[in-house]
C-alpha cells in the first residue's frame, strides 16, 4: 500500500521582473513502504535548464534527520554540505 504524503521544495531564480520562475534543484520526498521514503532529484544548470538531471532512489527517517540536521548546520556556516543517503539496495 502507497501512501500519498509527500513533501516537495525547489529552489530556483526568476527573471529580474519577478516572472518566468525556473527551478534549479527539486527535491520531492514521498513515503513508501513503511519505515521507506521516496526520494527523487532534479538538477537544472541555471543558465539553461535543458542541461539536467534527475535521480531516484530509497531512504529511510534516520536519514532524512541526519540530513536536516546537516542543512541546518550548513545554513549556519558549521559545515560545507549535507548529503541524504540512500539505502542499500539489496
Amino acid at each position: 500500500m502507497r501512501s500519498h504524503h509527500q513533501s516537495e521544495v525547489d529552489w530556483g531564480q526568476s527573471e529580474s521582473g519577478g516572472g518566468n520562475y525556473q527551478p534549479i534543484i527539486k527535491v520531492v520526498i514521498r513515503a513508501s513502504e513503511l519505515g521507506k521514503l521516496d526520494v527523487a532529484v532534479n538538477l537544472a544548470d541555471y543558465a539553461d535548464e535543458r542541461v539536467c538531471c534527475r535521480g531516484v532512489f530509497t531512504t529511510d527517517f534516520p536519514a532524512l534527520q541526519r540530513f536536516a540536521d546537516d542543512l541546518a548546520s550548513v545554513m549556519n556556516k558549521k559545515q560545507d554540505e549535507a548529503i541524504l543517503i540512500g539505502l542499500k539496495v539489496p
